[in-house]
């Protein structure tokens, strides 16, 4: 399980930099038309997230998918708890933000729920080579 945790928050931390990275400028584009300042990207609470969402990998998901089923299982439960999580955030930023820019609202919780899912198929796989070796 503790090996499961590290390797998913690895993922994680990879993907949404990739993710940070790609669209840096439209990112900060946003958020400064919103709070009127530039963007300071907080790195800490973005490692903070990626420890619940990790945690919520491991302890939620990756104990429903099926060794034999390692392919549909990560899309169904990766893809759905990348929904929950990342459409909670959107949508709560849709309640206090007036501005919103549709292009990096839809992006981001289709990019992020497909890495998510990603995150869990190659944690899985890892996982299940861990157990093969040892």
């Amino acid at each position: 399980m503790i090996l499961e945790y590290i390797i998913a928050f690895i993922l994680l931390n990879v993907f949404d930099y990739g993710y940070i990275a790609l669209n840096k400028t439209k990112i900060k584009k946003y958020i400064t038309k919103i709070q009127l300042e530039p963007a300071n990207i907080k790195h800490k609470y973005i490692c903070i997230t990626h420890i619940f969402i990790a945690y919520a990998v491991t302890l939620f998901v990756l104990p429903k998918i099926r060794d034999d089923h390692i392919v549909k299982d990560s899309i169904s439960y990766g893809l759905s708890l990348g929904v929950i999580i990342y459409g909670t955030s959107v949508l709560h930023n849709i309640a206090v933000f007036n501005k919103q820019n549709k292009y990096l609202m839809y992006s981001d919780i289709m990019i992020r729920s497909i890495s998510l899912m990603i995150v869990v198929y190659i944690t899985k796989k890892i996982s299940l080579f861990c157990k093969h070796i040892i």
